[in-house]
C-alpha cells in the first residue's frame, strides 16, 4: 500500500490529466448507454409471469403501442370539439378516443381524451407526440391540462432537477457547516463530479441498465462515497500535524479507507444474487459506481488536496461540534436495556416483514386517474 501511495502521490499531475480526460470522453458516452425500460426483462426464468408472456408473444407477438391520457377543465362543446379535432391530426398518433355527452369522457367538468399510438413509449416518436401536446396545451393559460400514461410515464423523469437540485443544496450547507474549511466542500464536489461524469459514460460498455439503476446510480453514489472523502480529508489534516511534507501526509491518510470502501462495493454485489435480475442490474452498476469512486478518491482527490492546500488553510474555520459524551454515558449505562429492545425490535420487524404486501405497479396518484379510473378486468 506504501508503494502503491508513493507512486499516486509522485504522478499525481499525469494521473489527474488522465481522469480529466476519461471524464471529457465519458460525457460524450453517456448518450450512448442502453437504458432497459421493459422491468419484465429481469423477471426469473421460473416466473410465471415471464412464462404466460413469452407464450403471449410467441402467439400474439409483441406488444409496442402505448397510450397518453390528456384531461382538461371547464371546457366548453365548442372547445371539446376543437381539441378532440387539432389531438387527431398531431403526427404519428393513431387514435384518439373521446365521445360527446359520454360519461366516461366528460365527468363533473372534466373531459378526457385517451390518445393511442403504435410507437413504444420510449421512442422518438412518442416523445414528438409528448413534446408537441405540451408545447400546444400546457403553456397555454386558456387550458388547464392533466396528464397520464406510458407516454407521460416516460417523459417524466423519476426524480425531478428541481429535487436534484434541492438535494444539492442539503448537502452544500451540510457541508459548509461541517466542515473545517470553507473550500473542502468544493474539493469534494469535484472530486464526486469526476467520479459519477466517469461511472455513467462507462455505462455505455454494458449490455444494458435498467431505467431504475439509471436514475438513482449518481445520487447513490454521491451518498455512498462522500464518507470516504470526508475521511481521508480529515485523516490528512491528523496528519498534517506530525509531517512537514504535506505528501507525506497524503501518504499516510490513504489506508484509513481502504478496508471500509471495499466492504461497500463486496456488499454491493451481493445484490448480484437476487432471484428478481434487477438486482444484479442494480448490484453491478451500484458496486462499479464505489468502485470508480474509490479510484477518484486516491487518484483525483489528492491532486486536489495537495494544488489547493494553501487555500484550505487560508479558509480554515471552526467545524459545528456535536457532544456526544452524555449520549455515550447513556448508551454504555443502559446497553443491556438497550440490547434487548433492539432484540425485541428487530423478531417484531421480521414477523411484520412476512405480512408485507408486494405490488408490482406504482400508483402514480394521478388526477387523471381519480376523475377518470382506469377499469380493470376481473381476475
Amino acid at each position: 500500500m506504501k508503494k502503491v501511495a508513493n507512486f499516486l502521490v509522485e504522478k499525481r499531475h499525469y494521473i489527474l490529466a488522465l481522469f480529466l480526460i476519461f471524464a471529457v470522453v465519458s460525457v460524450f458516452l453517456i448518450d450512448k448507454v442502453n437504458v432497459n425500460y421493459d422491468m419484465t426483462k429481469y423477471l426469473p426464468d421460473d416466473s410465471k409471469m415471464k412464462q404466460g408472456m413469452e407464450i403471449m408473444n410467441d402467439e400474439f407477438g409483441e406488444e409496442t403501442s402505448s397510450s397518453l391520457r390528456l384531461m382538461f377543465n371547464d371546457l366548453t362543446e365548442e372547445e371539446k370539439e376543437n381539441i378532440y379535432s387539432d389531438l387527431s391530426k398531431i403526427k404519428n398518433v393513431e387514435s384518439v378516443n373521446w365521445e360527446k355527452g359520454s360519461e366516461d369522457y366528460n365527468k363533473d367538468g372534466y373531459t378526457l381524451y385517451e390518445i393511442q399510438t403504435e410507437y413504444d413509449s420510449h421512442s422518438d416518436e412518442c416523445d414528438e407526440v409528448y413534446k408537441n401536446i405540451t408545447e400546444k396545451y400546457a403553456d397555454d393559460d386558456n387550458y388547464e391540462l392533466y396528464m397520464s400514461g406510458e407516454i407521460y410515464d416516460a417523459n417524466v423523469p423519476p426524480v425531478s432537477t428541481e429535487n436534484l437540485l434541492l438535494a444539492l443544496a442539503i448537502l452544500i450547507v451540510v457541508l459548509l457547516v461541517m466542515c473545517n474549511s470553507w473550500f473542502e466542500p468544493i474539493v469534494f464536489l469535484g472530486t464526486i463530479a469526476v467520479a459519477v461524469i466517469i461511472n455513467n459514460g462507462t455505462n455505455a460498455f454494458l449490455p444494458s441498465i435498467s431505467d431504475s439503476a439509471n436514475s438513482i446510480v449518481a445520487v447513490m453514489q454521491l451518498v455512498l462515497s462522500m464518507d470516504y472523502s470526508i475521511i481521508l480529508m480529515n485523516r490528512y489534516t491528523q496528519e498534517k500535524e506530525r509531517h512537514t511534507d504535506n505528501k507525506e501526509a497524503i501518504r499516510s491518510a490513504f489506508p484509513a479507507i481502504t478496508s471500509s470502501s471495499l466492504t461497500t462495493f463486496v456488499g454491493l454485489l451481493a445484490l448480484v444474487f437476487m432471484s428478481f435480475k434487477i438486482g444484479g442490474d442494480m448490484g453491478i452498476a451500484l458496486a462499479k459506481s464505489v468502485l470508480i469512486s474509490l479510484i477518484c478518491i486516491f487518484t483525483v482527490l489528492p491532486s486536489f488536496i495537495l494544488a489547493s492546500d494553501k487555500i484550505l488553510v487560508k479558509t480554515k474555520k471552526k467545524s459545528l461540534n456535536i457532544p456526544m459524551g452524555g449520549y455515550s454515558k447513556i448508551a454504555v449505562k443502559g446497553r443491556y436495556v438497550i440490547s434487548g429492545l433492539f432484540l425485541v425490535l428487530f423478531v417484531g420487524l421480521f414477523i411484520a416483514k412476512g405480512n408485507t404486501e408486494i405490488l408490482y405497479t406504482l400508483d402514480t396518484n394521478s388526477k387523471v386517474d381519480e376523475v377518470f379510473p382506469i377499469a380493470s378486468l376481473p381476475l
